[in-house]
């Protein structure tokens, strides 16, 4: 959780800062995760100016619409009629000789404030306008959460909007939106605008409508049904995920299963398997998601387990073309399954 931990603090220091109406001269915005550079542009765009100033006083380019040297000039005027000029730089890893913003980061325009929203990888550190904006300003590096981490964060931004959220429509969320961070923020925005006045519970009805993810096909109840062996449930909601593959995946669906069955291979060689011990072992958050793992004790043997873990690393090659197939993916779904339950 370091990672993500480290982001959200350095963002959210970063906002107060903001808030508080310190500003820096520059501002180098880069990373995987474009959530949070957008929104502490957002932020300084909001804070810095009023909204009768920025028609006058904020000017918006884009690195593969312009030169080097324009983008200079444009940091080089001064305000009109306010205490600030925002130059906001989008996709700044598209401008070709950006280092030739180091002459203009010598010395700055005390009056601007610049904004360089450097998308989907990081500036090379070693360059000297990097260095630069370092001593000056301010360097924002958003790095993309692991899937572990996600869980956490749709917890601690539903909890800042004064809402709490089931754990099974924690799970389908998690599962259903991915990590994009602007995805989920986005979903959850919708979401918070539908709910009844008074309602702080997010149910996983709630989901389904307002979000269009099916409560009875995703890939929590895939789990579930592989877990207690319902083989007339897998098969229906496989059957679902094989009608919408841009919705469900199947290498979503293949990582979620491994990560199942080789925790359940874990399981399965614990002296103990209380429920608390499980979810020790596990390192799970809540004791909610013990009752799968109970379940896959009761219907898979330790050689079924062995197995399946096989078929899924086998799957998982073919879905990513490792392997010579020309299969669909509702085709390698369905196969993945028989194989599977019939281990």
């Amino acid at each position: 959780m370091a990672i993500q931990q480290t982001t959200s603090s350095l963002a959210e220091g970063l906002l107060k800062e903001i808030k508080s109406g310190n500003f820096k001269p520059v501002y180098l915005l880069m990373g995987e995760e474009t959530y949070y550079i957008d929104l502490i542009c957002e932020e300084i765009q909001k804070n810095a100016l009023t909204e009768d100033e920025r028609a006058f006083n904020e000017t918006i380019l884009y690195g593969g619409e312009i030169s080097a040297q324009t983008l200079i000039d444009e940091c080089n005027f001064f305000p009109s009629f306010a205490q600030r000029h925002i130059v906001v730089l989008k996709e700044a890893q598209t401008l070709k000789e950006i280092e030739k913003l180091e002459h203009y980061l010598q010395r700055p325009q005390p009056t601007t404030i610049l904004i360089i929203n450097y998308k989907y990888g990081n500036a090379d550190r070693r360059k000297k306008w990097v260095s630069l904006i370092d001593k000056i300003g301010f360097i924002f590096e958003s790095k993309k959460l692991y899937d572990n981490q996600i869980e956490g964060w749709i917890k601690d931004y539903i909890g800042k909007k004064k809402y709490k959220i089931e754990e099974k429509a924690l799970f389908i969320l998690k599962e259903s939106l991915g990590t994009q961070l602007s995805k989920i923020s986005q979903e959850l925005q919708k979401l918070f605008i539908a709910l009844p006045q008074g309602k702080n519970i997010i149910t996983s009805e709630d989901i389904e409508k307002n979000i269009g993810i099916s409560k009875e096909y995703n890939n929590f109840e895939l789990q579930k049904a592989f877990a207690e062996r319902e083989v007339e449930k897998v098969y229906r909601i496989v059957y679902a995920f094989g009608k919408n593959p841009k919705s469900y995946p199947i290498m979503v669906t293949i990582s979620i299963l491994f990560n199942y069955f080789s925790n359940l291979f874990i399981c399965q060689y614990l002296k103990d398997k209380s429920n608390e011990n499980v979810r020790a072992e596990l390192k799970l958050k809540t004791l909610f998601q013990v009752k799968d793992y109970l379940s896959g004790l009761k219907n898979y043997s330790r050689r079924q387990v062995f197995q399946i873990i096989s078929i899924l690393r086998e799957y998982d090659a073919k879905s990513k073309g490792f392997q010579s197939t020309t299969s669909s993916q509702d085709e390698l779904l369905r196969e993945m399954t028989f194989k599977i339950l019939n281990s």
